[in-house]
């Protein structure tokens, strides 16, 4: 194999040409699929009518000094004991690895978020949400533990399949309807408990900036126009389907895939190019598929 390389194109003024857009090109698509991709996860679950957060109580790590910091029956927490406050609400997971740069940016800033002179406090709550496959013991042992990596400062909850309190006394999963599902999640909510802005990513390209400027304003009791409603998924056949379609179509917008599309679809071209070759080898019988078929396909295949 060493043979056969021709060192010498690496000597080629044109080989270090196409090096350089190459890199070029990288740096577009790269920064093109970030931007699409966060756009996505910032309007999924987003209702333009803006409602009060549901009502909903979990059980917290029950810790002295960090749990108890805010309103805790029998280790129990609701949202509307908050209200009057800007909270914080982090959804997370252990296994989630994004999550944890949300974690380090909220460590990072609440001394300074909570060092700010406001009659509307700041609290911040992080809740478990892969409740069916993390344990309450996992969560405590990996956020409540002191000397764990992972440790977090502020209240910790796990969120369950009935933590909803619903109007008419029924009960509802808390993933459901913070449009948790797909994590991380974080939303800011005002003192009266309206959103004033979410992120759902650990890496937003504008480096937090209009999440940070959403809670300033919240704690200034000045974010009213930043309000907006949760929109529950919806939970039909119709309704996953398209969900499923919209997000197998989002994955080739995903940091990891979008850099990979022209080789793609190079190789899908060059197999139209080729299809009467392909055809006397006996390898293609019938049609070749067309590129709207080829999209639709793939889709549905990550669906």
């Amino acid at each position: 194999m060493a043979e056969g390389f021709d060192t010498g194109v690496l000597r080629e003024r044109d080989t270090w040409k196409a090096f350089g857009i190459g890199i070029v090109l990288f740096c577009i698509i790269a920064y093109a699929s970030l931007s699409i991709f966060g756009l996505s996860s910032s309007i999924y679950g987003v209702s333009e009518d803006a409602e009060q957060v549901p009502e909903f109580e979990v059980m917290t790590m029950n810790r002295t000094g960090i749990d108890d910091s805010i309103p805790l029956e029998d280790g129990m927490v609701k949202l509307s004991d908050l209200r009057g406050s800007v909270v914080i609400l982090d959804f997370t997971a252990v296994d989630c690895q994004n999550c944890h740069y949300v974690q380090s940016h909220m460590e990072d800033n609440l001394g300074s978020w909570q060092s700010l002179s406001s009659e509307y406090p700041l609290v911040a709550l992080s809740i478990g949400s892969w409740y069916r496959y993390e344990s309450f013991e996992r969560i405590n042992d990996t956020f409540g533990d002191p000397s764990s990596s992972k440790h977090m400062p502020w209240p910790v909850a796990n969120g369950a399949s009935d933590s909803i309190m619903l109007e008419n006394g029924t009960r509802g999963d808390i993933v459901e309807y913070y449009a948790a599902q797909n994590l991380p999640l974080v939303y800011v909510i005002d003192h009266e408990g309206y959103v004033v802005a979410k992120e759902g990513t650990g890496t937003p390209l504008d480096g937090w900036r209009a999440f940070d400027r959403a809670v300033e304003r919240a704690i200034e009791g000045d974010a009213e126009s930043l309000r907006f409603g949760i929109e529950k998924a919806d939970r039909s056949f119709s309704g996953v389907f398209v969900i499923g379609l919209f997000l197998g179509v989002l994955v080739y917008f995903s940091p990891c895939a979008f850099p990979v599309l022209p080789s793609y679809i190079s190789y899908c071209l060059s197999l139209g190019v080729r299809e009467d070759e392909l055809r006397e080898e006996g390898k293609l019988e019938g049609a070749a598929p067309s590129p709207f078929e080829v999209g639709v396909f793939a889709a549905l295949g990550p669906a």
